[in-house]
């Protein structure tokens, strides 16, 4: 048991020590507005409404999801901790399986609070601003398809 929990200890040491060198390396890429907002020849109304929006939601996503992940993760870690028999296997599948419905309810919930403020911005622009609104969106949508398509797998 000890030597499990040392292991366990040690692979928590290495995701945080490479989790804080990608957050280093890759930044997270500024607010949504601002790549949008010179394009949109927006008022100067509709630039501090929209800004309102997406700041309500970085605000509810960014660090408070990853609040959430990390205590669904600890959760998980704790209960793999009193698990080291092998008798034990369908009591870790159980836990595995509620593991995942908390991380996907929690990618739910930041997919919606996104696409409310889709909806939000979109109703702040005129008929010509969201038309071009559409357009970045979906350039940078097949930007990011192309990007994954491109990447190393990684396991999961």
């Amino acid at each position: 048991m000890r030597v499990i929990l040392i292991m366990l200890a040690c692979a928590l040491t290495c995701f945080g020590a490479g989790y804080s060198v990608d957050r280093l390396l890759h930044p997270a890429p500024p607010p949504p507005q601002d790549h949008y907002m010179a394009e949109l020849n927006l008022s100067p109304e509709q630039r501090e409404k929209i800004k309102a929006i997406w700041t309500d939601v970085s605000k509810n996503s960014g660090p408070a999801q990853r609040e959430k992940r990390e205590a669904a993760q600890k959760e998980f870690i704790e209960a793999l901790q009193t698990l080291a028999t092998p008798e034990q296997k369908p009591k870790l599948d159980v836990l595995v399986a509620e593991y995942r419905k908390k991380l996907d309810q929690i990618s739910q919930d930041a997919r919606k609070l996104r696409d409310e403020a889709i909806e939000r911005t979109k109703a702040e622009l005129n008929d010509e601003q969201r038309a071009a609104y559409d357009e970045i969106r979906k350039k940078r949508q097949e930007e990011r398809t192309h990007e994954s398509k491109t990447e190393t797998p990684t396991l999961k």
